[in-house]
């Protein structure tokens, strides 16, 4: 009986010192990458993630957007916004499509604002959906083909 107490100790002490490990193996990777998650309270200091990306853009093009950052990204012209931003993925093999996943938020936004990205992090589409009018956790574009989601496209110029 008095071993299984002493395994017990010996067992959280081994827990607590792989979470420690573990930990210190995360910061020292992202160091090593050069991942800085920075002030989410402040955009525009961030660096360069794929999301951030987006975040940026959404800020630089949206005039009078104010940065939120908790669940809802931004304020724009009275209306609670979420970006999303997606970078080509290849869906079955053969077909290129900017990939968005929308379950977190949805129901708590007013518009979603999807950043289709090219390979090098360029602006490549933009659309604007209403929340009202997704009915999915998840939105999948295939890239140089129609889509429903088309009219909600901005055109660039």
């Amino acid at each position: 009986m008095h071993q299984s107490k002493t395994w017990g100790i010996k067992a959280k002490e081994r827990s607590k010192r792989r979470l420690e490990y573990f930990k210190e193996y995360q910061r020292l990777r992202k160091k090593k990458l050069g991942i800085h998650i920075g002030d989410r309270d402040n955009p525009l200091e961030l660096k360069d993630s794929v999301g951030m990306t987006g975040e940026k853009l959404a800020l630089k093009y949206l005039n009078k957007s104010i940065w939120i950052g908790k669940k809802i990204d931004l304020e724009w012209l009275n209306k609670r916004v979420d970006v999303k931003t997606s970078m080509p993925h290849l869906s079955q093999g053969k077909y290129l499509r900017w990939k968005f996943h929308l379950s977190r938020q949805k129901g708590i936004v007013d518009l979603f604002i999807l950043f289709g990205l090219n390979k090098l992090k360029q602006l490549e589409a933009v659309y604007i959906v209403p929340d009202k009018e997704i009915n999915v956790i998840g939105i999948a574009i295939l890239i140089g083909k129609p889509s429903k989601y088309d009219r909600y496209r901005i055109p660039l110029s």
